[in-house]
């Protein structure tokens, strides 16, 4: 009977202190005097209705952003972790380009437990600087225009392969079929192999890359935990990725590699930028060791580089395509439009679309810029304080280590500087529109010294799609669509609640 009292005396004494501690966890934006939305849970703080699945992620953060309007940042609790929302724009910009040294780490994630994660987007510093200097030229416009003929024959094979449904009563999976398109691009330009997936839905690269890409519970967990507790994450040791899957691309890169370099095979794809900067940095190495900026050449950190696509295209270039095509096939006066455009441009070159030709063709660049608007795959971009930073024109200081986050869905999606912001409306993107607006309000690629290195090759990746597709057929929406849209609540990157389906046609004069 002692024993059982002294127990439930000492569980009292634990649950009060916990309390308590969590109470002071939760007073931290109060003393700050910096507005905050109110924890929902002791133990949870902001995210309760996250964590239960109530809303998706990109309703989680636009409510955020709405109900600390008008302020121009405000807090939040990510479980007990003090969180900073940036809503001005003007503040956007002192982050990601004016004060990036203060803000130059994205979210301290990358380790040496997953190899695959050491890629460019997860470093920082040093490394981070090199690193990038190196791979800039992968996605120069040169690189990205002689790299269009191998997007082209996945595009085609695209063509090919939705004209088996053409009929216009067919329900159309675009969802799946975008993504096996997005595999193919990838497979083609990053890991210089040739999957088509899209005629053969069971090729090893697409089982492989499903394992990689798609949400699983060690996923999950570690997302959690990291939420939770960054430190113990790390400690921990988790791994987040299939390791057969894992093994998979490494091997295929090391393969691809071993071959160009004894054959000297030349593609003009981003293996062969991968083979010039091993071959640099170990005539670099030979002549000085222990030289600054070295970067690590194993097979490893290169195959890194390559699953970066992953990590840092294929959801949001499928979403970007998907979704445009949902648009286009919901408005068929803006399909008409665009088509309009498609078919001077096709004439005009003879069928001979290239590199140039895409950038040229001003409306169909306000489509892909306006779905993603419309639809981010990534609705926040993430920072991490590296000093402490006073926010300008206030008395604030954000404290070293704090996560400061920008909505993206929400400045998206804000009245303030979208006209009807919940229409797609590609006029949003009109020169006239866009000199009117705060060029910080859209962020479609980010922005700063961390802008998305791989832009142009995903607006290429939409673009050609796009205008091949349009070119050939008609689409309209299929009663298979789930309507209105609705997001997941169980990833963190933008999904849509069954997918995208449509019809298509295919045009008489085509």
């Amino acid at each position: 009977m002692f024993c059982t009292s002294l127990f439930f005396g000492y569980l009292t004494i634990v649950t009060i202190l916990i309390y308590f501690y969590l109470k002071k966890c939760y007073r931290y934006w109060k003393v700050k005097n910096v507005p905050y939305v109110k924890p929902k849970s002791l133990l949870f703080g902001s995210n309760l209705d996250l964590i239960l699945h109530r809303i998706s992620f990109q309703e989680y953060h636009a409510t955020l952003y709405k109900e600390l309007a008008p302020h121009r940042y405000g807090g939040y609790f990510n479980f007990q972790r003090p969180f900073l929302l940036i809503r001005d724009p003007d503040l956007v910009k002192h982050i990601l380009s004016i004060d990036f040294q203060t803000f130059s780490v994205r979210h301290n994630d990358a380790d040496d437990t997953e190899p695959l994660r050491l890629h460019l987007f997860n470093l920082y510093g040093d490394k981070w600087r090199v690193l990038r200097e190196k791979l800039s030229t992968a996605f120069s416009p040169a690189k990205i225009r002689m790299m269009v003929h191998l997007m082209k024959e996945c595009a085609q094979e695209l063509v090919h392969v939705l004209d088996k449904s053409a009929d216009g009563n067919t329900d159309v999976s675009i969802s799946d079929i975008v993504a096996r398109y997005g595999t193919d691009i990838i497979s083609t330009c990053a890991f210089g192999y040739r999957a088509h997936t899209l005629s053969n839905p069971e090729a090893e690269f697409r089982i492989m890359t499903k394992k990689i890409v798609e949400p699983h519970f060690a996923f999950k967990f570690r997302s959690f935990l990291l939420s939770v507790s960054p430190k113990l994450c790390k400690m921990l040791k988790l791994r987040m990725f299939n390791q057969e899957a894992v093994r998979y691309f490494i091997t295929l890169v090391d393969e691809t590699i071993k071959y160009r370099e004894k054959y000297g095979t030349i593609r003009n794809d981003f293996i062969d930028l991968l083979i010039s900067v091993k071959k640099m940095e170990q005539e670099a190495n030979m002549k000085d060791e222990n030289r600054e900026g070295k970067i690590d050449i194993s097979v490893e950190n290169l195959a890194a580089q390559c699953f970066a696509f992953f990590f840092a295209g294929y959801a949001t270039q499928n979403l970007t395509l998907s979704t445009a095509l949902f648009e286009l096939a919901r408005n068929p006066d803006i399909q008409n439009r665009l088509r309009e455009e498609i078919d001077e441009a096709f004439d005009r070159t003879k069928g001979n679309i290239d590199y140039d030709t895409l950038n040229k063709m001003k409306y169909l660049d306000q489509v892909v810029s306006e779905a993603i608007r419309s639809y981010p795959g990534q609705p926040i971009i993430l920072r991490q304080c590296v000093q402490d930073y006073k926010i300008p024109n206030s008395d604030v200081v954000i404290e070293k280590d704090t996560t400061v986050f920008i909505p993206r869905y929400g400045l998206n999606h804000d009245e303030e500087y979208y006209s009807d912001p919940d229409t797609f409306d590609p006029d949003h993107f009109s020169d006239e529109a866009k000199a009117n607006r705060h060029p910080y309000t859209h962020l479609l690629f980010g922005d700063g010294p961390r802008k998305c290195i791989g832009m142009r090759f995903g607006q290429m990746h939409a673009k050609l799609a796009l205008t091949m597709l349009l070119r050939h057929y008609e689409f309209t929406i299929s009663p298979k669509m789930k309507l209105p849209i609705k997001y997941t609540s169980n990833v963190i990157s933008t999904s849509i609640v069954g997918g995208i389906w449509l019809r298509n046609k295919r045009r008489s004069a085509s």
